[in-house]
């Protein structure tokens, strides 16, 4: 998945340093241009990670922060102090800060903090990502045939694995497509990204265009809050549609045209 990055940052030269820094990691990276509006385009992110300025948390403090680590992504928060004070820096801790920098530290040693934080949410990211509920994860190994046929298949499918291609796989229902997509998933150089399945005849049409590719903050009516969709949720892993057959012929086309450039 995609880290979201989204940070309010008072001071130009550290917005500036951090942007440029922050611009060479693989990160989607937002800044907040209105200090009045900074706090709550915040909230209304679905941000992984928050990078704030002391000055630019609403008081009372505490309940603020609580707001943050109550948002459905369980957003890690950076905050830039300016001051020195050790008392300071504890009670934002305690509050549920989960890093406070010293912003007057060399700006180099200040990237470096922020980078070590966002490779740490990456790792929980890794660590969360698969089944809780301690099931095995599929393999090619899985599908055993006596069948000639079925064995070519597999065997085809060990130099498909390897590659970072478009699969289209075809077959009745029932027959384990999914499970089938989950194990070249397993096996490919993408495994330890996330894997996603949509199931495309389930999601009302109204909704599918924001179900893959998500949406921004006020796009449309009742869109309070921003919202990843399937194609950023599978960044780096596998986006795995299924039924796509039941996707009206307008969302194909666009659909078409996201597999053919690569980008949306």
């Amino acid at each position: 998945m995609l880290l979201r990055v989204v940070c309010a940052i008072d001071e130009k030269k550290i917005k500036t340093e951090i942007e440029k820094w922050l611009s060479e990691l693989d990160v989607q990276v937002k800044f907040s241009h209105s200090r009045d509006e900074a706090w709550h385009e915040l909230t209304r992110s679905c941000a992984d990670i928050f990078i704030i300025s002391k000055p630019l948390i609403p008081k009372p403090v505490v309940s603020n922060i609580n707001i943050l680590n109550a948002l459905p992504e369980k957003p890690l928060t950076i905050v830039l102090h300016d001051s020195e004070s050790s008392e300071e820096h504890a009670n934002l801790l305690a509050s549920g800060v989960d890093v406070v920098l010293d912003s007057g530290i060399p700006m180099e040693s200040l990237c470096e903090a922020i980078e070590s934080t966002i490779e740490s949410r990456r790792q929980f990211n890794y660590s969360t990502r698969f089944d809780q509920r301690g099931r095995f994860q599929p393999k090619l190994s899985d599908f055993i045939s006596n069948s000639s046929e079925m064995q070519f298949f597999l065997n085809e499918l060990q130099q498909v694995v390897a590659s970072d291609s478009t699969l289209l796989i075809l077959g009745e229902t029932g027959v384990g497509k999914e499970h089938l997509s989950k194990a070249i998933h397993a096996e490919s150089p993408r495994s330890k990204g996330p894997f996603v399945a949509l199931n495309m005849a389930a999601i009302p049409e109204q909704l599918m265009e924001s179900e893959l590719f998500g949406h921004e903050k006020g796009s449309f009516t009742g869109a309070v809050r921003s919202r990843r969709g399937a194609f950023e949720m599978a960044h780096q892993g596998t986006l795995c549609l299924d039924e796509i057959g039941e996707m009206p012929l307008r969302m194909q086309t666009k659909l078409l045209r996201v597999l053919q450039d690569m980008e949306f």
